[in-house]
């Protein structure tokens, strides 16, 4: 399945990180959305990137990269606006599958994925987890992304958990 739309939901620094791994992969800035609760970080990347803030109705592919603590109150205000049958990929760290998926709809795949800090500067490390709704394309589009910034490896969800632990030492491109 092809993916032409994403949206990245949160735009702190690991949100930024996901943007620009968009574009390495060649998505054009214009079709990618994001979404940022502080309108001046939300002016600084569209004017930086020049990509959109708007709607994310039309998006089939979701990025998750909010704080941990804002999931429920994030996912329940903008589940509305998340196309049939999309793709969340949530980088929250301490926020089990189980729970993303409790809060969106049931056609939304999710695939959990935890990345090191170092994948901010292209050098990271990070686990997939994909959940059961997760299809075979989901996976390999995440690994392509993730492989722009870093390495990647799948893992069950448990077992991924522990690789946001590696020391940015250890992790290598």
């Amino acid at each position: 399945m092809a993916y032409l739309r994403p949206a990245v939901i949160g735009a702190g620094v690991m949100g930024e990180a996901i943007i620009s791994s968009l574009l390495r992969i060649g998505f054009e800035p214009s079709v990618i959305t994001i979404r940022e609760k502080r309108p001046e970080r939300l002016k600084e990347l569209v004017d930086k990137y020049g990509v959109s803030a708007g709607s994310i109705e039309e998006c089939d592919v979701l990025l998750l990269a909010i704080k941990p603590q804002d999931v429920e109150n994030t996912l329940t205000h903008l589940r509305s606006e998340f196309a049939q049958g999309a793709l969340l990929v949530s980088l929250l760290a301490g926020v089990k599958a189980a729970k993303i998926e409790s809060l969106v709809d049931s056609s939304v795949r999710v695939v959990r994925v935890m990345p090191n800090t170092p994948l901010l500067i292209s050098n990271g490390m990070s686990a997939i987890a994909p959940t059961a709704r997760a299809t075979e394309s989901d996976i390999s589009w995440v690994r392509k992304l993730l492989e722009s910034s870093g390495n990647r490896r799948r893992k069950n969800e448990a077992s991924a958990m522990s690789i946001g632990a590696i020391p940015a030492t250890m992790s290598t491109k």
